[in-house]
């Protein structure tokens, strides 16, 4: 049996009433040996067609959740992991605290991420394993004042994707708020290289990490220790956790007792395919004495002129030099499309202000005027509806589709 929430990512707030009843009836779900979808408003056609079309299917033994994966290219597909899974990921976790000298039963676990994903999810399950304290807040931490920052009690851990971490770095405030916590796990995409320096010169306890729906969540990471000593590249396998590179393709493949069993998509189960119980993951790395180094979405890579180029790592090196240079750039994406001479040309989508957008577009291309030529972008294109997700996820085929029709 499934059962279904719908969850808006910001609607359920700091020591919010909606958000204790949500926990009270996933675990009743739970007693009840179901499997329970958490899904955003905004995917429920989606959602309710895969239900829809799986009827027929023979699901693994609940209970267990079931989260929308994937996305960036391909379509939605629809993720599940049983409980147990979730539980024995909090344990690692709690057990990757335990070493660095942190006890897990006495911490407090904020939480800004949206409980349709799994790294929102988790803060809760931890916090049932560990017997801490679980507190939701809005998943749209913007600038802090005084007026916004909830008491934090000492030891507290909290997990941030970068945009975030972005956001509260900006204020005085944000800094001083984090400066708090015991424990700041970042994810979901790469830390630039300001904030690390930022977080660095300020002494933050920042834990870079890895992970994904399929591996129930955090499966690496970097010690606040290891961070602070500039190390933060190299991540770390928890203990249940062990990690290679493909020899072929160069995909980081792991292993471990909580991979889900599969997915629901276009109305088919489809197994999580783990040869000798390893599962190939999307993204590229290198494995090395000093730990894994993540270089990027292999889905994502653009072959241009000879080079493969990660879109994300140039993205990162844009804002970069915009915050170096006082840029005021909102955002940027990069896509490819076809081109007879250079395989893909690479084109940069921005967002910021439309006044002086031309302004902004020459005062980068001058700032890149001495990059490898295969790395500049051959078109820059404004694009005020450009902003990306709480999550830091972006649909690339959409946008690549969006500019193709741009610039037809």
């Amino acid at each position: 049996m499934v059962s279904t929430f719908l969850i808006d990512r910001v609607s359920i707030d700091y020591e919010s009433r909606e958000y204790e009843d949500l926990v009270t009836s996933l675990y009743r779900s739970w007693s009840r040996n179901e499997w329970v979808g958490l899904v955003h408003p905004r995917e429920q056609s989606s959602w309710w067609a895969a239900i829809e079309s799986s009827r027929h299917i023979e699901w693994p033994p609940g209970p267990g959740i079931i989260l929308g994966s994937g996305g960036s290219t391909g379509g939605r597909r629809w993720c599940l992991q049983p409980l147990s899974h979730l539980q024995a990921s909090a344990e690692a976790t709690g057990q990757w605290l335990s070493i660095i000298g942190v006890d897990p039963s006495s911490v407090t676990h904020f939480n800004p991420l949206p409980l349709h994903h799994v790294s929102g999810l988790m803060p809760l399950i931890r916090t049932v394993i560990w017997g801490g304290k679980s507190i939701k807040l809005s998943s749209k931490l913007r600038q802090f004042t005084r007026d916004d920052i909830p008491y934090v009690n000492t030891p507290s851990v909290i997990s941030l994707v970068p945009t975030q971490l972005d956001r509260i770095l900006s204020s005085i405030e944000g800094i001083n708020w984090l400066k708090r916590f015991t424990v700041i796990w970042v994810g979901g995409a790469a830390l630039l290289p300001l904030q690390a320096n930022v977080a660095r010169k300020e002494r933050l306890q920042l834990a870079p990490c890895y992970g994904s729906t399929e591996t129930a969540a955090m499966v690496c990471a970097v010690s606040p220790h290891a961070f602070l000593q500039e190390k933060a590249e190299f991540l770390q396998p928890l203990m249940d956790v062990q990690l290679q590179v493909s020899n072929t393709t160069g995909s980081i493949e792991v292993a471990t007792n909580r991979l889900s069993p599969g997915w629901i998509q276009n109305g088919t189960f489809h197994n999580l395919l783990a040869p000798g119980g390893w599962w190939r993951s999307g993204d590229k790395g290198i494995l090395t004495q000093s730990g894994l180094v993540i270089q990027g979405r292999l889905d994502n890579a653009i072959n241009s002129g000879g080079e493969t180029i990660f879109p994300e790592q140039l993205e990162a090196r844009l804002k970069r030099l915009a915050k170096l240079k006082d840029i005021k750039l909102i955002e940027i994406l990069i896509v490819s499309q076809p081109n007879n001479e250079w395989g893909e040309i690479l084109i940069a989508l921005i967002n910021c202000n439309e006044t002086s957008s031309k302004a902004i577009i020459s005062d980068l291309q001058l700032a890149i005027r001495n990059w490898p030529f295969s790395e500049q972008p051959k078109r820059w294109i404004f694009c005020p509806t450009l902003v990306s997700s709480t999550e830091d996820k972006w649909d690339r085929e959409y946008w690549k589709e969006w500019t193709s029709s741009y610039l037809l």
